[in-house]
């Protein structure tokens, strides 16, 4: 076991903890959060978190598919250029950077980490999603990215959103970045039987945009909770 990242990631990963023990606490008492049908509950009570992260190879990483991947795990987005003011409208608030949009956009996911352990057997992981502005000047990004893990078939398992903090618009300078956090439950870190969602790659959306990224997606297949009322995997906002 290795220490957080130092930095910005080593921020956005250690805020999960904090997420992850909301989601206990929410949990205590719930007779379980596994999918409708399943023949036992899926136990999401969680003891403190792990402080420490670890990278993880739960699946082997494919070549990144889509026009302009520049690396494994990397994809330019697409979407129009330009944008509107992200401060525009905000009660009478002079107009800041635009919004960052898919034109200017690279998006990255990084090697999942462990980040706690909700149960004997149980352990949650987290990829971190980076968003590089790649264009010629400042973009503004605020809210949540969309996420969806997608199986060979097309079966869409569109991630939940959870925070433990209001969300707050980041500026980007050109060449800056901001995260969001990917929290999921691999079925390789859960106990047997759990169901699962065999996913094949992952669909990034950014914040207020409406064109997805196709990135491959390293974590296998995860534990499908889309029934469930606390589910331990979803996306966090964009933080800077």
């Amino acid at each position: 076991m290795r220490p957080l990242a130092a930095g910005r990631h080593g921020r956005a990963l250690a805020a999960v903890h904090t997420v992850a023990a909301l989601a206990a606490a929410a949990a205590l008492g719930s007779a379980g959060c596994s999918r409708s049908g399943s023949s036992e509950g899926f136990p999401v009570d969680v003891s403190t978190p792990s402080p420490t992260a670890r990278p993880v190879a739960l699946a082997a990483t494919a070549t990144p598919t889509g026009p302009g991947a520049a690396a494994a795990g990397t994809t330019r987005a697409t979407g129009p250029a330009g944008g509107a003011s992200a401060a525009a409208g905000r009660d009478g608030e002079e107009a800041g950077p635009p919004r960052c949009t898919g034109a200017t956009l690279i998006v990255t996911l990084r090697p999942p980490v462990e980040v706690a352990s909700l149960a004997p057997g149980t352990t949650q992981f987290a990829a971190v999603v980076t968003f590089t502005n790649d264009g010629p000047a400042a973009c503004a990004m605020y809210g949540y990215p969309g996420a969806a893990l997608v199986t060979a078939a097309g079966e869409v398992y569109d991630l939940p959103r959870r925070a433990s903090a209001p969300p707050d618009s980041v500026q980007l300078p050109p060449g800056g970045s901001a995260d969001a956090v990917l929290v999921f439950l691999p079925t390789a870190a859960a106990p047997a039987g759990a169901p699962a969602f065999d996913a094949g790659y992952l669909l990034i959306t950014p914040p207020d945009d409406r064109d997805p990224v196709r990135l491959d997606w390293p974590g296998g297949p995860v534990v499908d909770q889309r029934d469930s009322a606390y589910p331990a995997s979803y996306v966090t906002p964009v933080t800077g």
